[in-house]
């Protein structure tokens, strides 16, 4: 069935992000066949291309090089990059001057940027940058056992991502062509909870893919509530951070090993767990990795991950902050790989709000609302929401206009955190100079100090709120 689907299906009923699927896909297969050395040369090649495609067709790039007195001749693979670092205030302040002037504007489409605690703002990728990321989470999906067509539960924290009531053409396509069996929800609530453990039931999935928080959620109602009558064959999660506790929690709610993923807004997907489960790896086709030393944890020293994104000629990134910092992975993993390899991500969590009937929110849930609204903002350059009750969240803000300039703003957010919580919150604005960032390094957009009531039934796993 994947053949069908990765070379007739998809490509057929989804050219947007499909066209040429099969062969991408084949070429990633013959880039992991090839000796290191090859490997090695390949994502040099990669990385001096986009390094002159920027050079030469995009003004904030070449302006940057110029003011080094640098060029992309000069960089050789094991070096930096002769660039100095960008960040998501460089897409805010100069997005017109970073869009390549190699294509048009009906050649690229628009994503957009997470939301942090900084205003999101929209990226611009080519079609075949579109096509190959797609092909490469394919990819790395593999690696998990899961290729398109295999039945698949969506377990989603985001409702704008997942239509809760598609028609019933879209329905037909997804479920019964496809194998995907959404199963959206911006709040987590008994009920639905136990709407996701019927469509296990009834749909028999092989796999489970989902948003980190939500499936260790999941997981521990299933212990608590007496489990499943069926069993994946493989679980993936990713968007959010999960401790270990919370993935042995979803090992033994579905009783089959967890696969974790990397990616962001920015660059996609761009990293996974191997067989072995010993870090994350991140794939050089994908990405150029840099680590820039933050200073000590309590698990070690720990890094600020920079990106550099190979597939986007569009709007490229460069030297890219993600904002995440990570740990290291100690040795050569047992797969062989050389490709980069970290223990944990850390900062990518976001916590769980916990409303007055004991529904529980995804912070990624809230995070994705506050985006929607955010693209337009002048004023509020960043943003946080702490709820300190129930019924009570303080959200502050930096501005950099007068309060009167930013009123029209917080009305939008205050309209927007409403619509989320589905239940009366009180929100009192406050306005700060700055929002500093955690020890993790990430600036966070949602914390929670509500601790919710114990559950009884499973032990409390370190890293669930409560």
């Amino acid at each position: 069935m994947s053949w069908l689907h990765n070379n007739i299906l998809l490509p057929f009923f989804e050219p947007e992000r499909h066209r040429g699927l099969g062969g991408r896909l084949r070429r990633l297969q013959r880039f992991e066949a090839a000796p290191e050395a090859e490997q090695r040369a390949q994502q040099a090649a990669l990385v001096s291309r986009i390094l002159h495609h920027a050079y030469q067709t995009v003004p904030f790039y070449r302006r940057e090089f110029e003011s080094l007195g640098s060029h992309p001749n000069d960089w050789s693979p094991g070096q930096p990059l002769p660039l100095p670092i960008t960040g998501r205030e460089h897409l805010r302040d100069n997005q017109a001057e970073m869009i390549s002037q190699k294509f048009r504007a009906s050649d690229l489409r628009t994503a957009s940027t997470g939301g942090t605690t900084s205003t999101p703002v929209q990226l611009k990728r080519n079609l075949e940058g579109l096509r190959d990321k797609t092909a490469l989470q394919y990819h790395l999906n593999r690696w998990a056992g899961y290729d398109q067509g295999d039945s698949t539960l969506l377990v989603w924290g985001a409702e704008s991502d997942l239509s809760r009531d598609p028609s019933w053409k879209r329905r037909m396509y997804d479920e019964v062509l496809m194998g995907r069996i959404p199963a959206p929800a911006g709040q987590i609530s008994r009920a639905v909870l136990e709407n996701f453990r019927r469509r296990m039931d009834r749909y028999r999935p092989e796999v489970v893919f989902g948003y980190g928080v939500t499936m260790s959620l999941l997981a521990e109602f299933l212990l608590i509530d007496g489990g499943l009558q069926h069993r994946p064959r493989t679980a993936i999660v990713t968007a959010e951070a999960i401790t270990t506790e919370q993935k042995k929690l979803i090992e033994r709610a579905f009783e089959c090993p967890v696969w974790e993923h990397y990616g962001s807004r920015e660059v996609g997907m761009v990293a996974s767990e191997c067989e072995y489960h010993s870090g994350l790896h991140f794939h050089p086709t994908g990405c150029l990795v840099e680590l820039r030393y933050e200073g000590e944890v309590q698990d070690g020293p720990m890094y600020r991950l920079i990106l550099t994104d190979l597939l986007n000629y569009g709007l490229p990134l460069l030297r890219y902050d993600t904002g995440d910092n990570v740990l290291l992975a100690d040795g050569n993993c047992a797969c062989g790989r050389w490709f980069p390899r970290v223990k944990s991500i850390l900062g990518r969590a976001m916590d769980t709000f916990i409303m007055a009937d004991g529904t529980e929110i995804p912070g990624l849930s809230v995070n994705n609302n506050i985006i929607e609204l955010m693209h337009g903002f002048r004023h509020i350059t960043k943003l946080q929401v702490v709820q300190k009750k129930v019924d009570f969240c303080e959200v502050r803000y930096v501005t950099v206009g007068n309060e009167g300039e930013t009123t029209n703003e917080l009305a939008l957010v205050r309209k927007a955190l409403q619509k989320v919580f589905k239940t009366p919150v009180h929100c009192e604005m406050v306005r700060v100079e700055d929002i500093p960032r955690a020890a993790s390094g990430k600036l966070r957009l949602c914390i929670s100090e509500v601790t919710r009531a114990p559950r009884v039934g499973v032990p409390r796993p370190a890293g669930i709120a409560g």
